[in-house]
């Protein structure tokens, strides 16, 4: 990989290591990796001005892009003169805070402490200013006010793989015009991809690998990307279109912090979709159709020996999740074997016979389980099962409410895709259940965390063709069983 002659990157290594303070009291010292980013990045031109001027960095969750965005912050409110104007731009204010706050911490701690003056605690993300040389370092985000005719010296945008909103799109092409009134003035984004090329940070990630001059590292897992015209460059780390993403070779090699453990990426990959894990690992452009479970994964756990017919008398717990207006619902239902593995069965249902929905259906079947097992515990989806609910909670049975929300989704989808490649679930390999199962996705929420959802086209759109019903009624199962049986619960007595 091509290094650059004339750079300003090893004074600001220095800079890092002799004035920045990490928040376990160590001095900030460069890794090798991020001294390659700073070398790149302030590569100078043959005039003695930086080389590039956009710069767009992509990079796996965990290698460290928010302090180092946070320390070239502090470098630049620090360093320049004539009242420098220092703005980072995300998609919500949490966002944007996540490198203020890093710029602050990394600065008040050190030696920059009688330089710089943080926020006031009731300020909250207000702004760092140096009063040597009056600058001032500011956060903008998609969700506060937005800010015509900026007039910025710095500028640093981070994870625009979310700009997808109207707002967020503004404040980008916002940041994007005070390049075009001072073409001087740098801008810096770091991010991790997208789920889809179709997008804002794709079309600009395509546009810049074709205009530039491309150059790889020799595993193709770092690409460096130079357009001289427009005083680009982009620095890309992440597997490959075509890599082997089961290989732990290609997981080091897109995430080059070293404290970035392999059974760190292990873990990862075992408790992570494989879509989650290659955007968020691995760096790599997913497709919006991508399971959330792989077929093989869900095919192995199969016993034809097994009948979707639960033995009478068996304890299980059991998921319930109805459809809308002509749609279809499904319950699931686990029970525990001898060797601590679960067993899972579900039905589908359809709205039919003069029904609105399926929930008839669902109580006729729900009654008729009771009286051959002991339901333990049942979660139900309150979308149009309030009043079913209602009385089969009258008669005994012990259901609880369990919306689809964020809350109640993320641990249950973990738990299940814990259980499924563990090989802690086996069922009968009934292929309507299988069919829901890979027709089910990923979807990451706005805390960090994914749930599942229904499986999505290429464009982005549900996948109106898939359903997935009964593995949501699954989860919803698991989850209930969990709850009765995870060591800190008490588990329900009640029988019906």
């Amino acid at each position: 990989m091509r290094q650059p002659t004339r750079t300003l990157g090893p004074i600001v290594g220095e800079f890092f290591a002799d004035n920045l303070t990490l928040r376990n009291g160590q001095p900030f010292i460069p890794a090798e990796f991020q001294q390659f980013i700073l070398d790149l990045l302030y590569e100078l031109d043959e005039s003695g001005a930086l080389q590039w001027t956009f710069r767009l960095i992509g990079i796996p969750r965990g290698n460290g892009k928010s302090p180092t965005i946070g320390g070239m912050a502090d470098f630049e409110l620090v360093t320049r003169e004539h009242s420098p104007r220092i703005a980072i731009g995300a998609p919500s204010r949490k966002q944007s805070g996540i490198i203020h706050g890093w710029a602050n911490d990394l600065a008040k701690s050190g030696p920059l402490r009688d330089y710089v003056v943080s926020p006031r605690v009731r300020e909250a993300f207000g702004p760092i200013k140096t009063p040597h040389n009056d600058g001032m370092l500011t956060v903008l985000s998609a969700d506060g006010d937005m800010q015509e005719g900026l007039e910025l010296d710095v500028v640093f945008e981070d994870e625009l793989h979310v700009f997808t909103s109207k707002k967020q799109q503004s404040l980008h092409f916002a940041l994007m015009t005070t390049l075009h009134k001072k073409p001087e003035v740098p801008m810096t984004i770091i991010t991790t991809a997208g789920s889809d090329k179709d997008s804002l940070l794709g079309e600009m990630f395509d546009a810049m690998v074709k205009l530039g001059e491309v150059e790889y590292s020799e595993d193709r897992c770092l690409m460096v990307v130079r357009d001289y015209e427009t005083r680009s460059l982009l620095i890309w780390w992440g597997a490959p279109d075509d890599a082997d993403v089961s290989d732990p070779a290609v997981w080091r090699a897109c995430n080059p912090a070293p404290w970035i453990t392999d059974e760190a990426l292990m873990l990862a990959a075992r408790r992570l979709p494989e879509s989650e894990f290659r955007r968020k690992n691995l760096n790599q452009w997913v497709k919006g159709e991508d399971a959330a479970i792989q077929p093989a994964a869900w095919d192995v756990l199969a016993d034809p020996g097994l009948y979707a017919h639960i033995p009478d008398g068996s304890e299980v717990w059991v998921g319930i999740d109805n459809g809308g207006r002509r749609d279809t619902g499904a319950i699931a239902w686990v029970s525990p074997l001898p060797d601590g593995r679960l067993r899972a069965a579900a039905k589908v249902f359809s709205a039919g016979d003069g029904h609105a929905t399926a929930a008839p259906i669902i109580e006729s079947e729900l009654r008729s389980m009771a009286e051959r097992v002991h339901i333990r515990r049942g979660h139900y989806d309150p979308w149009q099962m309030a009043d079913t609910a209602e009385r089969l909670a009258s008669d005994g049975m012990p259901l609880s409410e369990f919306a689809q929300n964020a809350t109640n989704m993320v641990p249950a989808s973990q738990l299940t895709f814990d259980l499924i490649n563990s090989s802690g679930l086996v069922h009968d390999g009934d292929k309507t259940l299988r069919s829901h199962v890979l027709g089910t996705a990923a979807e990451v929420t706005p805390t960090g965390g994914w749930r599942f959802v229904k499986a999505k086209t290429k464009s982005g759109n549900r996948d109106l063709s898939k359903n997935n019903d009964a593995m949501i009624a699954l989860a919803m199962a698991i989850a209930a069983y969990h709850a009765d049986n995870a060591p800190s619960s008490e588990a329900w007595v009640t029988t019906w």
